[in-house]
């Protein structure tokens, strides 16, 4: 490949249940990927099975469920289910199917809260922090009801570096710590919590998650579609095409580092973003560009970020399989997913982590900086939605990605790879990586 793409020994592979797996080698040699993967609904059905419900998502913080008792819901349309995530007595967080073992109900109808106890609001049975059935009204009209072993379903959950991860799978065999593999160990102990003040974005965009996927995993459409926005920030003349510094596999996750523009400084021609910005570091600011650099959380200096050192360095793109991608910056990080709605349709979140403002100038340079991001963001999802319409056409057999657009390549590799072996298309190891 003509691409710095680095792999360390043994990095490219992973595990798929007792199967152990590399990225689909023709895949990566050629690019070539068939465009029904985009738009095929038994392709979005094999997804959703072996894919989205055998893997770990990350579903939110723990900060949102930080005290005992408290809990957030987390919905997931894709596997049509509603999932608790709870802080026990003990101060273990759980994971439970938002449905009561009575007859069905929808548990927690709020989106987050605080209770004692968790009570369904039908017919009031009554369950403990940590999933046990402790309450149900008229017990004596269930005389065959054995309370020990109608808790609520459970779901595997683990957590890093204060992420929530849930696994869906009720036979999941490999732990978090295992499928992270060397990213887990290489990022533990950012200090992600000093950067506490978070702002969300959502958008429901009308196309493949993958292609929104692809979209946010490559810089070398910036110089064309964000010309009005971004391509200042970012492309250069040694750098036009927003070539990533370097890109890194690790098992079926993925890195690169995302290079900036020296010569770009704020404008006197944008007073408004100039101003906002000496208030607030921009997600993607260089040092030394005027722009305030207000790194208390010390997120920058983590030896696991910019391994090459590089001075244009301005954020990190981890790819985390199948949906979460996950940017530390010098000023902050943010992340994006992407989750699947149907074949055509998905739901897009991004969450940006900010230092707490200190002041109303700098709640303004958060605001601006935030609706700038949305507007650039936007010039994406508006494309993706008119390349799905083309691509179900049938016009094109196979979408290209050249070796600049490594992340989603590799993306697709894996996928590739998971889809060969649920059909018995290609061997697979059953022993350990």
């Amino acid at each position: 490949m003509g691409y710095n793409a680095r792999s360390r020994v043994g990095n490219e592979k992973f595990k798929l249940g007792d199967a152990v797996l590399s990225p689909d080698p023709e895949v990566l040699a050629t690019g070539l990927v068939p465009a029904t993967n985009y738009t095929s609904s038994a392709r979005y059905e094999f997804e959703i099975e072996n894919v989205f419900q055998k893997s770990w998502l990350c579903i939110g913080r723990e900060v949102q469920a930080s005290a005992v008792g408290d809990y957030f819901v987390f919905d997931a349309p894709f596997a049509k289910t509603s999932i608790i995530v709870v802080r026990d007595r003990d101060e273990t967080l759980h994971a439970f199917h938002n449905t009561c073992m009575h007859r069905g109900m929808k548990l927690l109808w709020d989106d987050k809260g605080h209770a004692g106890n968790l009570r369904c609001p039908y017919h009031a049975w009554t369950y403990a922090t940590d999933g046990r059935l402790i309450g149900v009204p008229e017990r004596a009209c269930f005389p065959q009801l054995d309370m020990a072993t109608n808790g609520l379903r459970e779901i595997a959950l683990a957590s890093w570096e204060g992420f929530v991860f849930i696994n869906l799978d009720p036979d999941c065999k490999q732990s978090l710590d295992e499928y992270l593999g060397e990213f887990g160990t290489r990022l533990n102990g950012m200090s992600l919590g000093s950067y506490s003040h978070c702002v969300r974005l959502s958008y429901e965009v009308e196309s493949n998650w993958k292609a929104g996927f692809d979209s946010q995993c490559e810089g070398y459409h910036v110089p064309t579609l964000h010309k009005n926005t971004v391509r200042e920030f970012l492309s250069s003349k040694d750098n036009p095409y927003v070539r990533y510094d370097w890109v890194e596999f690790a098992g079926p996750h993925r890195s690169g580092a995302v290079p900036g523009n020296a010569e770009w400084r704020p404008s006197v021609n944008k007073p408004v973003q100039s101003f906002a910005m000496a208030q607030t570091a921009q997600m993607t600011a260089l040092e030394d560009s005027g722009v305030k650099q207000d790194d208390v959380g010390g997120l920058a200096q983590h030896p696991g970020l910019n391994l090459n050192q590089d001075p244009l360095w301005t954020n990190e793109h981890f790819g985390i399989f199948p949906n979460l991608i996950f940017h530390p910056t010098s000023s902050g990080w943010f992340t994006a997913q992407f989750w699947p709605l149907g074949p055509g349709r998905h739901l897009w979140e991004s969450r940006y982590y900010f230092m707490p403002p200190k002041s109303l100038r700098e709640e303004f340079g958060i605001a601006q900086v935030t609706a700038f991001t949305r507007d650039v963001l936007m010039e994406d999802f508006i494309a993706v939605e008119r390349q799905q319409k083309s691509l179900e056409s049938g016009a094109l057999t196979h979408l290209r990605f050249s070796d600049q657009e490594m992340m989603p390549r590799h993306q697709a590799a894996v996928l590739a790879a998971i889809e060969k072996q649920i059909l018995g298309l290609a061997p697979a190891s059953a022993t350990e990586a």
